[in-house]
């Protein structure tokens, strides 16, 4: 996968194919590669949810103040409206947990966590399910340990 960042081969891939790279960039935890390749195709289509979640989660692996804050507006976007309405269910649910990921990873506003997560299980009690639900009742349970 690093070959490939490096070389000029990406140029050569379709859009789907570099998003598979940059998912599996973002799972072995490359930050800086992966954002790279995700930067570059936000160049290319800044609007398309696939490629704005795949830049959220990439930038939410770095440690970077200025990157959470990229990845937290990205977020936003793709959390807006209810889930489904806008982007897909997963992807909704995604941007909700990035959201409140990033607040505990820049350490700001982490005592609005535990009342952001009970608005969302009226929304959806299941917490938009597997593996959603068992990331947000970490989360919580952080957040409640942490106080």
């Amino acid at each position: 996968l690093t070959a490939l960042t490096d070389t000029g081969i990406l140029d050569t891939l379709s859009m789907m194919e570099k998003v598979m790279i940059g998912r599996s960039l973002n799972e072995i935890g490359a930050a800086g590669r992966s954002i790279r390749l995700w930067r570059k195709m936000a160049e290319q289509q800044p609007d398309a949810w696939v490629v704005m979640r795949g830049h959220a989660d990439a930038l939410a692996l770095s440690e970077d103040l200025e990157d959470l804050g990229e990845a937290m507006r990205l977020y936003r976007r793709l959390g807006q409206n209810g889930p489904g309405d806008n982007v897909p269910k997963d992807v909704w649910w995604n941007a909700q947990l990035g959201q409140l990921l990033m607040m505990e990873k820049a350490d700001r506003s982490t005592e609005r966590i535990p009342t952001r997560i009970q608005r969302l299980r009226l929304i959806d009690p299941d917490l938009g399910g597997r593996p959603f639900r068992s990331e947000f009742e970490s989360l919580l349970q952080r957040m409640t340990q942490k106080s």
